[in-house]
């Protein structure tokens, strides 16, 4: 065997094993979208479920593939224990994976599997772990002297402002008035007294405000219109084995019922691009040069 030919099996070896995580990661987040009302158990109830329903899901064939997995593959896997640990404290799936399981008092997935099914350390699980020492090391002490971390009551089941306590940990208490969407870290940055004025205005107010600024640059359809657009350049410039561009390509065999047919996502691109006098979208969107 050549050393080209020993080269192309072990890029095989690590796109089936890239692929595999990534399904089997997608397969537990799905099975952890499928339990109800997760933030209403108490955290042992949760972790336990953890353990019976998601994990197994994730963790098949582990010890098969465990040592061709690379340092990114055994991140991608660790998100499935994660975004459920998350789901259970009632905060963003954005926020620091480190303060998460600070709060939970648990191990990361990857420790769970090496101790459950006895794996030897591999360079990738052991860069794994010492950036995990890494990153717990560099957490902020103040972090350590929050509500949170010294109050066990909002574990309990049914506990109605465990958000309070787990969002006030992660991000602060700037949450309670900010009007950004999303999970972000508050700055030191001083506002000026117009903006701290308008942060605190009731929520009806601000959205009115918001809308306003909107329609004065531009149409609100004309808007939507273009994101619509810059999606489905998005997706035509995937690789063909891309779920997404599959699914947006992907013409059904199925017979359909008599009478005019059921305008699809992809019409609407077509008549938007032909209203912007754009000919040939799909070309013009993979030609990004041009």
């Amino acid at each position: 065997m050549t050393s080209r030919d020993s080269k192309d099996k072990c890029n095989g070896h690590s796109e089936r094993e890239r692929r595999h995580i990534e399904d089997r990661t997608v397969a537990a987040i799905k099975a952890t979208m499928a339990i109800r009302n997760l933030k209403s158990l108490s955290l042992g109830t949760s972790i336990a479920l953890f353990k019976l329903k998601v994990a197994p899901v994730a963790s098949y064939a582990i010890e098969i593939i465990w040592t061709y997995l690379s340092y990114q593959n055994l991140k991608t896997l660790d998100r499935a224990k994660s975004r459920y640990i998350k789901r259970t404290l009632c905060i963003s799936k954005f926020a620091p994976t480190r303060l998460v399981y600070q709060l939970a008092g648990t191990t990361s997935f990857i420790e769970d599997l090496v101790a459950t099914y006895n794996l030897t350390p591999t360079p990738a699980s052991t860069k794994f772990f010492d950036e995990r020492r890494q990153k717990a090391a560099e957490i902020d002490p103040a972090f350590f002297r929050t509500p949170a971390m010294n109050n066990e009551e909002w574990k309990a089941a049914n506990f109605e402002l465990r958000h309070h306590y787990t969002r006030g940990a992660i991000h602060g208490f700037h949450y309670r008035i900010c009007t950004r969407k999303g999970f972000h870290q508050a700055t030191g940055r001083k506002r000026s007294a117009s903006r701290r004025l308008w942060v605190v205005q009731p929520k009806r107010e601000v959205w009115q405000q918001s809308n306003q600024r909107l329609h004065r640059y531009v149409e609100v359809s004309k808007y939507i219109m273009l994101i619509r657009l810059r999606w489905a350049g998005h997706l035509i410039r995937k690789e063909e084995a891309e779920i997404p561009k599959r699914v947006m390509l992907t013409q059904s065999d199925v017979t359909r019922r008599k009478g005019r047919p059921r305008s699809r996502w992809i019409d609407g691109v077509d008549d938007d691009a032909r209203a912007l006098g754009v000919r040939n979208w799909r070309m013009v969107a993979l030609d990004r040069d041009g």
